[in-house]
């Protein structure tokens, strides 16, 4: 007992530094785990940042159907969908490696949220006619248009690749035939589209996208907070989702009191999003972050800016805000003053023909 006592005492300053690392190593453990778990108290509706594969027109879980306004009946209507190497809208979680991928479109119909593909054998000898006519058709990037037919109404893209190590996308457009928005009795066909990437640890992607007629006099936007989940308050989450959601180009503004809340950075240096800002155009980026925190609140302590929306390349955004926690913040009760749903003059519909 003597001796060990001895060797404690000769080598007392080791012994305390490997209980101080311990105890640190503990705190530093502690705080890691509680702070992923503050991250996770966020209204979420999007998927995690692990799955660096997703789309503005596909989800990886449930049906996602896409209803696209068209106002214009001088074309033939064109949908832009974007395949992403990172969980849209959060382009600094972009993935490192190439990522490949088989996109597969079917042209069909929807019942609710099942899809059928179209059976020529129950199409009527207009419908033949018109489907044979080549107005119904998916192109990848600068590719050659797949023309749906009744002889091939699956179209199939393999080898897909985008490239790692920045923030980048594919594009595919969709044309629908014109009678879909001149017709006053449209067929009202649907593309189910379905991405499929190589890497098993990315998710398969699926979703559903129509075209429909839109007047100019009932397009419009709007942004408004997402409800909590049931039994939960505003108050149990440290940041809350705002969506902003319509039909028709133009610019809808938004704002918040940034003493209360804090808007999301990578949401304003989302690359695929334009801005208006006192009177200027910019694409999101970092030059965003920096005018939205040169703004200085008016008198009832909100700043606002603008989104410059044209809902035939999205039709819905997602903002997050975070709690400042600043003395005097009511989030249960008065989150809704924090960050106001928009009205009808936070919209301003586009001139240009």
């Amino acid at each position: 007992m003597e001796k060990i006592l001895k060797a404690l005492r000769k080598n007392w300053i080791k012994l305390w530094l490997v209980i101080a690392v311990v105890a640190f190593t503990g705190i530093f453990s502690y705080a890691a785990f509680t702070r992923t778990n503050i991250v996770k108290r966020v209204i979420s509706t999007d998927e995690g940042v692990g799955a660096r594969f997703s789309s503005d027109y596909m989800k990886s879980t449930g049906v996602f159907i896409s209803k696209v306004p068209v106002s214009s009946t001088e074309v033939a209507p064109e949908v832009h969908v974007h395949v992403f190497n990172y969980p849209y809208p959060k382009s600094s979680f972009y993935r490192n490696a190439e990522t490949e991928y088989t996109l597969t479109a079917r042209l069909g119909k929807l019942n609710g949220t099942t899809f059928s593909v179209l059976d020529p054998a129950t199409l009527s000898q207009d419908e033949i006619a018109l489907l044979n006519q080549g107005g119904y058709k998916i192109k990848y990037k600068n590719g050659n248009d797949q023309v749906f037919t009744t002889a091939s109404l699956v179209q199939s893209f393999g080898n897909c690749i985008i490239n790692g190590g920045s923030a980048l996308s594919d594009d595919f457009t969709l044309t629908f035939d014109i009678s879909e928005v001149t017709s006053e009795t449209p067929n009202g066909y649907v593309m189910e589209l379905v991405a499929e990437p190589v890497d098993s640890e990315l998710p398969t992607l699926t979703g559903y996208v129509s075209v429909k007629y839109t007047t100019a006099s009932n397009s419009g936007w709007n942004g408004v907070l997402e409800a909590p989940a049931t039994g939960k308050t505003y108050d149990n989450y440290d940041g809350f989702n705002y969506i902003i959601s319509g039909a028709g180009k133009g610019e809808i503004s938004f704002k918040w009191k940034p003493y209360y809340v804090s808007i999301n950075k990578q949401f304003l240096e989302n690359k695929n999003i334009k801005f208006k800002i006192n009177g200027t155009i910019i694409t999101g980026g970092s030059a965003v972050t920096t005018a939205v925190s040169g703004l200085s609140p008016d008198a009832d302590g909100y700043i606002s800016i603008a989104l410059v929306v044209d809902s035939t390349k999205a039709n819905r955004y997602l903002v997050q805000f975070f709690k400042t926690n600043n003395q005097g913040a009511d989030y249960m009760n008065s989150l809704g003053e924090y960050v106001p749903a928009t009205t009808e003059s936070d919209w301003v519909p586009s001139t240009d023909s």
